[in-house]
């Protein structure tokens, strides 16, 4: 170990990520249908696994349009999500509504820091 945890490249990283992100948001929003439909027995097969209900909370990260929010709510669990993309978490048809989703900070504070 050098002494060097990386810590000081963290917010570079996010920024890269969230500009990333912010350019293929369009891109995902257009064909979330498609995608939904390819990843639904995925969502599908983490929600049953789950075995979600009404005592449930969920925290997805990555929520991106919301999908996995979605289906959890549906099942009768409490979720929340964040996702780095306000692209994907405001797109038109996103199933991320705010009261479910927030979007990360480029860089989260930290203890004395």
């Amino acid at each position: 170990m050098n002494g060097n945890d990386g810590a000081g490249e963290q917010p570079a990283v996010n920024a890269r990520a969230q500009a990333e992100w912010g350019t293929k948001a369009s891109r995902w929003v257009r064909d979330a249908r498609l995608l939904d439909h390819a990843f639904a027995p995925f969502t599908d097969a983490v929600v049953q696994a789950a075995d979600l209900g009404t005592a449930w909370r969920v925290l997805d990260v990555g929520c991106g349009t919301g999908t996995l929010l979605e289906a959890s709510v549906e099942r009768g669990a409490r979720a929340v999500g964040v996702d780095i993309s306000l692209d994907m978490v405001e797109a038109p048809g996103s199933g991320c509504p705010r009261r479910w989703c927030s979007v990360a900070m480029p860089r989260v504070p930290t203890c004395g820091g």
